[in-house]
């Protein structure tokens, strides 16, 4: 069998020799001809597109591993292959049997979150394999910078939540993504009484500590209710 006939073939999935196909490696570059392949009558391994046409036979054990970022195009996702079982390109791969693929996602002026689909790993460098199905993996992006706001609620006398960390300052401030912030309740006067936190937390302590600014999202309301009279 000559190199375009196995390609025709294996492309209309009429491939007999389907044990065969397992066995040959996957090529070291990902189309066809490869620079390090020879002209045999036979190929000594398949590219990236006939890997897909394998995958696509019915009962394959060649599985599809695809990628995207969420929202796109907040960060891109670059898939390499760690052994010859595996196969990529663009962001997809075809693995099977012991192979093993590399994802690795890069934010655009934004912060990696964490991925979804095929791991719930927060670490940005991800190695996958073997694997038993296809599947997807999704890289997800936020904002790098992330504004915490704060609200007082129950007094009318102008007071603001103090908060401190990267940003110092009263009411609002713009943190980098994933820093630390600590909030602090305006005082409490004989008009006025803290009773505790909405939004953010449900604590009934006058200070916030979050590890994660994003913890401290959608808003942090103080909550005042009007002090008992004293007679």
């Amino acid at each position: 069998m000559n190199k375009w006939t196995y390609i025709l073939s294996l492309g209309l999935g009429l491939w007999t020799t389907d044990a065969r196909a397992q066995e040959l490696p996957f090529c070291a570059c990902t189309s066809s001809p490869c620079a390090d392949e020879p002209a045999p009558d036979e190929p000594a391994c398949i590219t990236f597109d006939e890997a897909a046409d394998l995958a696509a036979l019915p009962g394959s054990t060649t599985y599809k591993l695809t990628t995207r970022s969420d929202p796109n195009p907040s960060g891109a996702i670059h898939a390499s292959a760690l052994n010859p079982s595996a196969i990529c390109e663009y962001g997809v791969c075809y693995v099977r049997g012991d192979g093993r693929v590399s994802l690795a996602a890069y934010g655009h002026q934004t912060v990696f979150f964490g991925w979804s689909g095929c791991s719930d790993s927060a670490e940005s460098h991800l190695d996958l394999g073997p694997l038993t199905a296809s599947s997807e993996c999704v890289a997800h992006f936020g904002p790098g910078l992330i504004v915490v706001n704060t609200h007082v609620e129950g007094r009318d006398d102008g007071a603001k939540v103090q908060i401190d960390g990267s940003c110092q300052g009263a009411g609002r401030c713009s943190f980098l993504n994933g820093g630390s912030v600590t909030l602090s309740a305006p005082p409490s006067d004989t008009r006025f009484t803290f009773v505790g936190w909405s939004g953010c937390s449900t604590s009934t302590e006058p200070t916030l500590s979050f590890a994660d600014v994003r913890q401290a999202l959608p808003e942090c309301t103080a909550k005042y209710v009007p002090a008992a009279p004293v007679y």
